[in-house]
């Protein structure tokens, strides 16, 4: 599923797109009843909880802990139940020329990008480690200076690889998936999603396939950094030649 509520939340959307999951026919057992955040059915579940008023202040508050150390697509749902000074960090507009200044530490940056919470391992390669969904960062710091490193990771869809482009696909059953367009043959499609997993449609069951002009990886991931630890990540980054 495409990331939703990088940005903004529709909270209306959000319920339609509830509704719409849980009226679909499963092909797995049900969800549990259990709150859980490990899928983005379950997070809506629990969404649709938290405007009905029904968690104690305790599990409330787990919650939305948990929330905070999920991937992109599942805490972002739940930004607009968060505390205020967490709100304020995730909104807030970075200064790049700050950031710039700033002397980072390669070090702490190489751990931060080896932290799966903040995605960037996920999708891209450094040496054999690391996802496929986004360039391999080998050589970074060699092909761009740090403010075009910075400027990719804030505005990622502004200048997109054709090999990294998002494609959607509608099936005739409603489902949607999105990801790398890895294959096209006569008999299907296989698209890659930011879990580097391999998903198969075959042409018989695909309704339609759009690519998109909005890159994969989510605007604003940054803005879960401090601005020591975005200096430190892009000291990393800048080292990569």
């Amino acid at each position: 599923m495409p990331h939703i509520g990088s940005q903004m939340v529709d909270v209306a959307g959000v319920k339609m797109l509830r509704e719409w999951i849980t009226s679909m026919k499963p092909d797995a057992p049900p969800v549990p009843i259990e709150p859980s955040l490990q899928s983005t059915p379950q997070a809506l579940e629990v969404v649709a909880g938290l405007d009905r008023g029904e968690f104690a202040d305790d599990d409330r508050d787990k919650l939305l802990a948990e929330a905070r150390d999920a991937g992109p697509e599942i805490r972002n749902l739940f930004t607009r139940f968060q505390p205020q000074e967490y709100r304020e960090q995730f909104n807030r507009r970075l200064d790049v020329d700050h950031l710039l200044s700033m002397k980072g530490d390669a070090t702490n940056g190489a751990a931060l990008f080896a932290d799966k919470r903040n995605q960037c391992i996920n999708c891209h390669r450094v040496g054999k480690t690391g996802g496929q969904i986004g360039p391999a960062l080998d050589d970074v710091g060699k092909r761009l200076k740090p403010g075009e490193v910075i400027g990719s990771m804030l505005d990622p869809s502004q200048k997109i690889d054709p090999k990294f482009a998002a494609w959607t696909a509608l099936t005739i059953d409603g489902k949607v998936h999105s990801g790398l367009l890895m294959s096209r043959t006569e008999a299907a499609i296989t698209l890659r999603t930011v879990r580097n997993e391999d998903v198969v449609i075959p042409k018989t069951d695909l309704e339609e396939l759009i690519q998109q002009t909005v890159s994969l990886m989510p605007d604003r991931l940054l803005n879960d950094l401090t601005d020591q630890q975005i200096a430190d990540l892009l000291a990393f980054l800048s080292a990569r030649n």
